[in-house]
């Protein structure tokens, strides 16, 4: 707590000082006066106080991060003297007159984000370091460039620089050199580097486009715009470029910087009109032919779904408003569950951990160094650099300016970093490049410049320095009542601790599934809490089981010590045992059908009086079949049959006859496909025969009648819309166009249609709830004094679909002649009744796949079991021969889940810190 106060009060005390030092320049450039002195040369009491800023930064983060006395002692030192030796060079070799405020402020910001990195992701704050190093050294050589600016380029050499700009823009998408890195574009990969050129060719498009709109600036003022628009030819191909690629960002930094550059240029009212209107119409159209664009914007509008999930927009906010205004404290908060946050969305990371206050200290520091930025770019000897200075102040202004609002939701996210503070080298690099030729440009005494026209050009820098500071004021304020009346509201100390020290989580039965674990982190040797299967139950799947889910879909629940407690002495929380949904025997019965058969395959089970998981069971040789999700959960195949149920319930609802003759072949009229029954048999007759035979031509028929929008729409009802897998897409059934063979084999689950077991499940589960199963979850509850609470775990909504039982009735009546009839295998002979829908289905890989659903018992039905067994070249598998035994083996686990009595919490609950 200490050191969290030590560090927030370091960058409170350096914004002070860099404000009042902003001041001082200021005063000392007076655009409006003629020959106001210059700096001093010296260093002033508030420039040597300023430097104790970052090393104190450092000093806490290696306190809290557990670093070695070694590694803090030259991190510290590296600290101190970088800054030192920045405000040596720029007053002895830039110019007396050379801002201090814009390296100091630069060093703090990034001091800030190395540690940030450090702290998110252990070993990359060391690599920020190094790129920190590196752009100082870039700042150095720029500064000293700037500082010998002191006439126009000609037009001509402007327009080169530019060309080079562009090529680097079109760098990232040269095959062999583009690359995405987690799926976004703009980077190059050249030997071992890797990073952005976007960041470069921003900074060269803007000394380009300086130089030619210099030379068009007399044609501007005298509104003439062919010229302007000429010289503007690089932003056109940027926003040509990036609307191609769908990356918006340079674009939008790119477009203001210029935007301003023109303001300054001083066009005549008429000029602006005809800019706005132009401008207008390309963000109209961009809007509509870019979906990313759109996307961003509804994350923006909806940070939390109509689900009640959280978009990662809504999770910055929540960040935001767990850190309230002093923060969580550094290294006590959960910002991970943010993504980018390392990126795009650093503030809200540093906002949970280090508070509002921080994060508008940080807008302070970057107010004052863009006003620096504009006071360096008035001072410029001559027009040109001038105006050059004015757009690069202009692109780090935005930049900042846009991200920190995209991070409190008011504007969309680009995929733009914060200048600085976001980790990575490339654009950390260019950031200090482009600060370090604003500083050399503005590096020589204030002199009243020598005609009117750059008078006004002067003014008009000085009034757009104004006009960023009221926005970064704006910004400050929407932070601030961000903090007040959080859009999204925050998780509690007590989550946060149990999130960060998992307790145990228990199967229904209370035997042990998951129990806490101490691992040692040999990049941070630092303590990492963790979850690992208990040793005693039967590892259930290799490294990849249903625990997957129960880690990533199990809230952390409530802290059981006083909130007062934690949050006075800092102690530890005591994190409650989680209940989960799935039963040990259920999972064991599972996992024995499969593996003793030879099988590879999935089961699911549910329950379907509160649809919570009994049993969720993968099996599969390569393990590579689990990067897409759980098999189980997501791997979709052809459900054959199975399909059928939800077919007739289809065609009911829709009021079809579904009574089709008997006959062992069917054309669909306007086809030329022949279906033909399974061993080509007759089939046909009433719904029931026609699900107990299980009919090809008869559902072939069925599907005709019903059409493809009616079983799209039931189907869509049936099985979407999963809570504790949003992103679960429910049944596929595809698009047959007017191909009436293609609608036909979609009558039997074939064609297009795709499922998983868990979607089948769900699907035939609300057919015999009529509608009722709720969403189906695998948290139970936790335990609370050796009582299971249910209460402490938010329940699922339940569904709003209602069917009636003239829809549900026939299916079941049909399910139930499946088994009656012999159709079902193992199924037929349990002790118990049960209804199920046996099926064989052509995968993709030439073979079949053996599917069951079952219901049990038959009537009132209290459990649903999916089973799909995969086939292969040389092992075709049957719903009846192999799916049918497995599923008999679980519905008898699972019946007598629902039935025993649930305490999980007055059994024992396994081992502590294995």
């Amino acid at each position: 707590m200490i050191a969290d106060m030590l560090a927030t009060l370091s960058v409170l005390a350096l914004t002070v000082l860099a404000l009042l030092r902003v001041h001082t320049e200021a005063v000392a450039t007076r655009p409006a006066g003629g020959g106001a002195p210059g700096f001093s040369g010296g260093q002033s009491s508030s420039d040597l106080a300023a430097l104790g800023g970052p090393p104190a930064l450092v000093l806490t983060a290696a306190a809290q991060l557990g670093w070695s006395v070694q590694h803090s002692l030259l991190y510290v030192a590296a600290a101190a003297v970088v800054p030192i030796v920045l405000c040596a060079f720029v007053r002895r070799v830039v110019g007396a007159s050379a801002s201090l405020v814009i390296p100091v402020a630069a060093w703090t910001l990034t001091c800030l984000g190395a540690v940030t990195a450090e702290r998110l992701y252990p070993g990359s704050g060391v690599d920020q370091a190094r790129w920190a190093l590196v752009g100082v050294a870039a700042f150095l050589v720029a500064a000293w460039i700037g500082s010998t600016w002191n006439t126009t380029a000609r037009s001509i050499t402007g327009t080169g620089v530019a060309v080079a700009g562009c090529v680097a823009l079109t760098l990232p998408l040269m095959p062999g050199i583009g690359v995405l890195v987690n799926g976004a574009p703009g980077w190059i990969s050249v030997g071992p580097f890797v990073g952005q050129t976007g960041d470069l060719a921003r900074i060269l498009i803007i000394i380009g486009l300086g130089s030619m709109l210099y030379a068009a600036g007399p044609a501007l003022r005298a509104g003439r715009v062919t010229p302007a628009l000429l010289a503007c030819w690089p932003v056109a191909f940027a926003a040509a470029l990036g609307g191609y690629a769908s990356d918006l960002g340079p674009v939008l930094v790119l477009t203001g910087a210029v935007a301003v550059m023109l303001i300054v240029c001083g066009p005549p009212p008429r000029v602006w009109i005809g800019f706005t209107a132009v401008g207008t119409v390309l963000v109209v159209a961009t809007f509509f032919g870019v979906g990313k664009l759109r996307a961003r914007i509804d994350q923006m509008l909806n940070p939390i779904t109509s689900d009640g999930q959280l978009q990662n927009t809504g999770a910055a906010l929540r960040s935001f408003a767990t850190g309230g205004w002093l923060g969580t404290g550094f290294n006590n908060g959960s910002p991970l569950d943010v993504a980018n946050v390392e990126n795009d969305f650093v503030l809200a990371g540093i906002g949970e951990e280090r508070g509002a206050i921080v994060v508008i200290a940080i807008c302070c520091l970057f107010g004052a160094l863009v006003t620096a930025c504009w006071l360096s770019a008035i001072r410029a000897t001559s027009a040109g650099p001038r105006l050059i200075s004015t757009g690069l102040a202009a692109m780090v202004s935005v930049q900042a300016l846009y991200v920190t609002l995209a991070t409190i939701n008011k504007v969309p996210v680009t995929g733009m970093v914060v200048p600085f503070l976001s980790n990575g080298g490339s654009s950390l690099t260019c950031m200090w490049i482009a600060v370090g030729l604003i500083v050399g440009i503005g590096s020589h005494r204030w002199r009243p410049v020598p005609s009117v026209p750059e008078l006004r050009v002067v003014a008009r820098v000085d009034r757009t320095k104004w006009a960023i500071l009221g926005l970064w004021l704006i910004v400050i304020t929407l932070v601030a009542w961000q903090t007040v009346v959080p859009e999204v509201p925050a998780r509690t100390a007590a989550q946060d601790a149990a999130s960060r020290n998992p307790g145990p989580v228990v199967f229904r039965d209370g035997t042990p599934f998951l129990v806490p674990s101490t691992m040692r982190d040999a990049t941070t040797d630092a303590d990492v809490q963790t979850r690992t299967l208990e040793s005693s139950i039967p590892q259930l799947n290799g490294d990849i089981d249903a625990a997957y889910f129960v880690a990533t879909n199990m809230s952390a629940g409530t802290c059981l010590r006083p909130w007062l407690e934690h949050l006075v002495v800092k102690k530890a929380c005591e994190s409650p045992t989680m209940v989960t949904s799935l039963d040990s025997a259920v999972q064991t019965a599972a996992r024995d059908g499969l593996e003793t058969r030879g099988y590879e395959g999935d089961v699911v089970a549910l329950d379907l009086k509160d649809g919570s998981i009994l049993g969720l069971y993968s099996h599969r040789s390569d393990q590579h079949s689990y990067d897409a999700g759980y098999p189980a959960v997501y791997s979709q195949s052809a459900p054959g049959s199975t399909f059928k149920t939800i077919v007739a319930a289809s065609a009911l609802s829709a009021g079809q006859n579904t009574t089709t003759p008997v006959r062992d072949e069917y054309t669909p009229p306007g086809g030329v496909g022949i279906v033909h029954n399974a061993g080509n048999i007759e089939g046909g007759g009433d719904l029931t025969q026609a699900l107990a035979e299980s009919s090809n031509t008869a559902f072939a028929e069925i599907a005709i009648r019903t059409g493809l929008q009616s079983i799209t729409q039931m189907t869509a009802v049936l099985s979407a819309d999963s809570a504790d897998f949003p992103t679960h897409p429910g049944i596929v059934v595809g698009g047959v166009g007017d191909d009436p063979d293609a609608l036909a084999r979609t009558g039997f689950g074939q064609q297009d249609v795709r499922a998983s077991p868990y979607e089948m499940a769900v699907a035939v589960g609300r057919l015999a709830t009529n509608g009722a199963l709720p969403r189906a979850r695998v948290q139970l509850g936790q335990c609370t004094d050796d009582q299971l609470d249910v209460d402490s775990v938010t329940s699922p909504p339940a569904t709003a679909l209602v069917l009636d039982n003239p829809v549900t009735g026939p299916v079941l009546d049909g399910m139930r002649a499946v088994v009656q009839d012999g159709h079902a295998g193992e199924l037929g002979i349990l002790d118990m009744p049960v209804a199920a829908k046996t099926g064989t289905a052509d995968d993709d890989r030439g073979s079949y796949d053996g599917w069951v659903v079952a219901l049990a018992p038959a009537e009132n039905p209290e459990i649903v079991i999916a089973v799909r067994i995969l086939g292969g070249e040389q092992s075709p598998r049957s719903g009846a021969a192999d799916a049918a035994p497995v599923a008999a083996e679980v519905a008898v686990a699972a019946i007598d889940a629902v039935r025993e009595d649930i305490g999980p919490c007055r059994k024992p609950q396994g081992t502590q810190g294995k």
